[in-house]
């Protein structure tokens, strides 16, 4: 899943706007199902630059945005297998979820808010948050801790149905879920012994206020 350059500053913009963005960048054109071209609107253009309209489930918007990294995680497998795939997973997934904590924390300094720990989870409190890929339940929300179940997620699924479930999703996308915070602020801490992907009925991710 990324677009990890674009300084959004929250997790609901990262989930509900950048990987949308990142679709229409992945996705092909005319040979691809579910794509809908417009009339041209303007004689002269080239092809290249004439407007169209993606219509797509998110599902398939999912599918399609995975797809390159999937294949390159399959590839990695064959040629090193997967104990060693997951170890580099591993690192990849916790360097960009670092650099993206620190972006969003520098997102929300400009926006004057504060680099602590309501900020943080103020963007899981929104319910619109992850509406198209997420199916979530707050069950705590304290001053120091944060608590958020989650039953349904399309990225898991995207994994798990390209033979990619268990540890190697696990350590391709879910193994962010400790660094991101890190990465905004040290004194938060995640802690979790659930996730989709490994075969649970649900993510049970906790936040915790250490400071």
């Amino acid at each position: 899943m990324k677009n990890f350059n674009q300084t959004q500053t929250s997790r609901r913009q990262f989930l509900i706007k950048t990987v949308p963005a990142c679709a229409l960048v992945c996705l092909g054109s005319s040979g691809l199902p579910g794509v809908k071209h417009l009339s041209a609107q303007q004689e002269g253009k080239h092809k290249f630059d004439k407007p169209h309209e993606f219509v797509s489930t998110h599902r398939q918007v999912q599918r399609r945005v995975k797809q390159e990294k999937i294949q390159l995680i399959k590839t990695l497998i064959k040629e090193l297998g997967e104990r060693r795939t997951i170890e580099i997973l591993k690192i990849d997934t916790r360097e960009a979820a670092l650099a993206q904590g620190r972006r969003h924390a520098q997102s929300a300094k400009r926006a004057g808010k504060k680099i602590d720990f309501d900020t943080y989870v103020s963007a899981h409190r929104d319910p619109k948050a992850g509406e198209y890929t997420l199916t979530k339940e707050i069950i705590e929300d304290s001053e120091k801790a944060f608590e958020l179940k989650v039953t349904e997620c399309l990225y898991a699924e995207t994994y798990i149905k390209a033979g990619l479930g268990g540890e190697v999703g696990y350590a391709a996308l879910c193994y962010m879920d400790y660094f991101w915070p890190k990465g905004f602020n040290e004194n938060i801490e995640m802690v979790r012994d659930k996730t989709l992907m490994q075969g649970h009925d649900c993510c049970n991710h906790r936040y915790i206020w250490t400071g």
